[in-house]
């Protein structure tokens, strides 16, 4: 019985080996060494788990334990009703065996299962020195130095002869007039902004400003900004007028409104002291109580237009008050808006000057570098691996056919070899 139990049990676990082996649950993503290659940090593995059933006689796969883990910055991958397991420095066949082992007694399994473990992201490498995009970059299995340079756009050869030497120098010295043009409108637009915060009736160009291309292409941007100068004053000018118009409506019809409301004041007064002499020849019996209705209603009409002319005066009153307040917020508008607008003009002045510098540093390099190159013999590249390994980090000199590994940092140096004339 035991022999039968046990040459089953056998026969079971090497189905399940054949089962991983034949990809009876592919894995998707390729592999490198998949026996030597260890596990690290940023990892990303798949992880697929079959059991035989011995009624089914089939296996059967345990969808919801099996997945997509990466290793944390722990080392640990975190597994549905197993937990925290250890991934770090692990080997893709050594980690099935834990899984296997840790799966059968957590589940209290008589078999283990059969588990498969692949590699679906690596680690990315790191591209670095003189290339023309730094950076990190996806690994794939069998990546050379050559397609990681590549991947980075090349690498970034100094001028190999004169001609390159001088065609930096050509767009250097077009840099140089394009950064003119804009340093120039930027002095003239700031010394426009200046004036409009002043409140000047015009303004003037800085002293000494030059155009790169001569004064009559200055002559016309200072046309143009002046222009622009009085457009805009006039059109603050114009909304300022209209809000003052309307303002010395409003008081016209306010003065109107105070002469009526004395008018009516006075007919109030005067209909109350009829109404009271009213009242008493009707106690008297001198007067009709109609004719006291009438004159009470009368006065009832009287104090009903006085109160609305009072409430117009209020109203209008407001209506005044609102203009000063659009008034007072139209132009602290505009003076925030000239100040932001001068903020960034001059901020612009300065970002053209230390751009204008750096050109000017560039165009004598360039014209060092093409002294230099004119003699120069070779360039020469060189490549230098920066590897993560056990115990210490590893330093070597490559060609561009060395493979790459996940996390390495390829560092590309140029040299430039000088010869004698």
């Amino acid at each position: 019985m035991y022999e039968l139990f046990h040459s089953g049990r056998i026969r079971t676990t090497n189905l399940l080996r054949l089962a991983v082996m034949l990809g009876v649950f592919a894995l998707g993503g390729s592999a490198i060494a998949q026996d030597s290659y260890r596990l690290n940090i940023g990892d990303r593995i798949a992880v697929r788990i079959v059991q035989w059933d011995s009624i089914a006689l089939g296996f059967t796969e345990f969808a919801a334990l099996g997945g997509t883990y990466s290793v944390g910055t722990d080392g640990m991958i975190m597994v549905p009703m197993v937990g925290a397991m250890s991934a770090e420095n692990y080997s893709l066949p050594e980690l099935a065996e834990a899984f296997e082992a840790e799966l059968q007694m957590r589940l209290g399994l008589v078999d283990q299962p059969g588990v498969s473990v692949s590699v679906v992201e690596y680690r990315p490498i790191y591209v670095l020195g003189n290339v023309a995009r730094p950076g990190a970059y996806p690994f794939s299995p069998g990546l050379t130095v050559q397609q990681a340079v590549a991947l980075a756009g090349g690498s970034l050869a100094p001028f190999a002869d004169g001609l390159e030497g001088e065609s930096a120098a050509i767009r250097t010295v077009g840099n140089l007039r394009e950064l003119g043009l804009d340093a120039a409108r930027e002095a003239v637009r700031a010394a426009r902004l200046r004036a409009e915060m002043r409140g000047d009736p015009g303004f003037s160009p800085p002293e000494g400003l030059v155009h790169p291309d001569g004064p009559a292409a200055l002559d016309a941007l200072i046309v143009h900004e002046r222009d622009l100068f009085v457009s805009r004053r006039e059109g603050q000018q114009r909304a300022l007028d209209s809000l003052d118009h309307t303002s010395a409506l409003l008081e016209t019809e306010i003065a109107a409104l105070e002469g009526k409301l004395i008018g009516l004041s006075k007919q109030v007064e005067l209909m109350q002291g009829s109404v009271a002499n009213a009242e008493t020849l009707q106690e008297r019996g001198l007067l009709r109580s109609d004719n006291l209705v009438t004159l009470q209603g009368q006065l009832i009409n009287l104090e009903a237009r006085e109160l609305d002319t009072e409430t117009a005066i209020y109203r209008a009153r407001q209506n005044v008050s609102e203009i000063e307040r659009e008034r007072i917020a139209l132009e602290a508008d505009r003076r925030l808006e000239i100040l932001q607008q001068l903020q960034q003009s001059e901020a612009e002045s300065d970002r053209l000057a230390a751009r204008r510098d750096t050109n000017l540093r560039l165009l004598v390099g360039a014209e060092a570098l093409l002294a230099t190159t004119q003699r120069a013999a070779d360039v020469r590249m060189a490549y230098r691996i920066t590897r993560q390994g056990s115990p210490q980090v590893q330093e070597m000199q490559v060609d561009v056919t060395a493979r790459l590994f996940p996390a390495d940092v390829l560092n590309v140096e140029t040299h430039i070899i000088t010869g004698r004339n």
